[in-house]
């Protein structure tokens, strides 16, 4: 009751009468602010799932009655993820999203495999964490764990869009997650979330990166011809949307404004024309008119032990275009490249180059593509796993 338990935690054990009684208490406090603030309710009440071993939290049907459940893990060294407000404010935040934009997730198209969707959902997810609990880090208790550095999330630096998409949900998430810290700040707490779920009625599976910078500006018209926020909050709030690059995002990086980017490979075990699974940028980088070589460098890549290695495209002009489907029997979106002027396979670090006497030859001045996708060596089928690629690009002149 108010936060006093009648049990005391039993750290790491499967019977934990606290974990369950906390996952509660803060289930019901979110759900009763999103019914009082929106009317926005779940068809039925929600299950919440606590203590199994499993280094995650999720929701999601846990117990495959058909119907969605919030379900909290405890890690292989004993953190357990329903002592975590922030994790159980972030998980029934993913209800709150379904409720009113519906599933999101993933899909494919031709620059590849596209995590959009499931991004926003985190991104948004976090917010909602951040609105409720009034700081920027997210998990400081699971932070204690060896797995992660003070917190699994923090959102306090800015993030721009698309330099820090990552091909990977939570990561690419934490664009939206640093643009709503910094709206708390400026505009506070209760406007950040009128913000927020204003926008986010607009959203769907098919929602873009640039979708979300629109309706958020939008969102902060309304609310101030509304006089929820005032003309300088308003002004600030714009200011911001627009610093975060969401409104002119597309899913390229250019590699002449971005030093360096991580990519997250995703490694299904699988063989024949599912061998390769896109990543979900692409990379682009101008041959200077006096250029006389443009490299691309993989600095970093740790998926060789685990049975992956990694293949660039590249096309000169135009991006690497990529043939969308789904994995048969999985309902997996995947995306085939298919439109490239060249393929090169690594397992480690290397540097592609492009001069006038490369396979692909140099032409000074145009504007050059890089599509990535991991590549199953090993593996056996339906073994997933995850590997991070790091690159840089950079032009040559004279040498």
């Amino acid at each position: 009751y108010k936060g006093n338990y009648l049990y005391t935690p039993t750290y790491g054990a499967l019977h934990d009468p606290f974990a369950e009684v906390h996952a509660y208490h803060h289930t019901d406090l979110i759900s009763a602010w999103a019914d009082a603030q929106w009317g926005i309710r779940q068809d039925r009440p929600i299950r919440v799932i606590t203590n199994f071993p499993l280094t995650n939290a999720f929701y999601g049907d846990f117990d495959g009655d058909g119907v969605r459940d919030t379900s909290y893990g405890i890690s292989d060294d004993g953190f357990n993820f329903a002592y975590d407000s922030d994790v159980v404010y972030h998980e029934y935040g993913h209800a709150i999203v379904r409720t009113v934009a519906g599933s999101m997730s993933m899909g494919a198209d031709s620059i590849g495999v596209d995590w959009t969707s499931g991004a926003i959902n985190e991104g948004t997810a976090d917010v909602f964490a951040m609105v409720l609990n009034g700081d920027p880090l997210l998990a400081e208790y699971l932070g204690q764990s060896e797995r992660w550095d003070t917190a699994i999330r923090d959102l306090e630096p800015d993030r721009v869009c698309p330099g820090n998409l990552q091909s990977q949900v939570h990561r690419s998430g934490q664009i939206l997650g640093a643009l709503g810290w910094n709206l708390i700040e400026a505009i506070g707490p209760e406007a950040t979330a009128e913000l927020w779920v204003g926008a986010l009625a607009s959203w769907s599976s098919a929602t873009a990166w640039s979708d979300v910078g629109e309706s958020l500006i939008a969102a902060t018209a309304i609310l101030r011809d509304a006089e929820v926020i005032t003309d300088d909050e308003h002004d600030v709030a714009r200011a911001l949307i627009a610093q975060s690059g969401l409104v002119d995002c597309e899913r390229i990086i250019d590699l002449s404004e971005t030093p360096s980017s991580t990519q997250t490979l995703l490694n299904l075990g699988l063989s024949d024309d599912y061998e390769r699974f896109a990543a979900g940028v692409q990379f682009s980088l101008t041959a200077p008119p006096e250029a006389t070589a443009l490299e691309l460098e993989v600095l970093e890549f740790d998926g060789l032990a685990d049975g992956t290695g990694w293949t660039i495209y590249v096309r000169a002009g135009q991006p690497v275009g990529h043939h969308a489907t789904k994995i048969e029997g999985l309902g997996l979106a995947t995306a085939q490249a298919e439109d490239f002027d060249l393929l090169v396979d690594g397992e480690g670090t290397g540097t592609i180059r492009l001069d006038e006497d490369s396979e692909l030859a140099l032409n000074p001045g145009e504007v050059y593509y890089f599509a990535m996708a991991s590549r199953n060596l090993t593996r056996a089928h339906l073994d997933l796993d995850y590997a991070t690629i790091s690159i840089a690009g950079r032009s040559l002149i004279g040498q």
